[in-house]
């Protein structure tokens, strides 16, 4: 997985997040961005993901979301599709890595509804 994490401002300053490299995600394989103001200075926020796990803001970023994630197909190749509307959640890597490193049901704390991030 990968982890930003800032107490101010985040720019990504266009740097594409990459963490799409297998088709059999994990738990917290996915890619969590937090900070109270999230932004791109470099204009879209583009993404590549494991086609299992999601793209966490722990806030709306000020910039659209580019969302592709990893797909195997039936003949055992994979390729990247777009998932704006299923890959981008609203879920904050720090409450709910707490919650499981105390013992408490992180999983009850997981925001399972994916925001489309990129458009209508």
């Amino acid at each position: 997985g990968i982890v930003l994490k800032a107490s101010g401002t985040l720019d990504l300053n266009d740097v594409l997040l990459n963490q799409g490299w297998t088709t059999a995600g994990k738990s917290f394989q996915g890619m969590y961005v937090e900070s109270p103001n999230i932004l791109n200075t470099g204009g879209n926020i583009d993404a590549l993901s494991n086609d299992l796990n999601w793209l966490n803001f722990s806030t709306l970023p000020h910039a659209p979301v580019r969302a592709l994630t990893l797909v195997r197909h039936a003949n055992g190749t994979a390729s990247y599709a777009a998932a704006d509307a299923t890959a981008p959640h609203l879920d904050t890597y720090s409450t709910l890595s707490n919650a499981a490193a105390s013992g408490a049901c992180w999983t009850c704390l997981v925001n399972t509804t994916p925001v489309n991030m990129f458009g209508p």
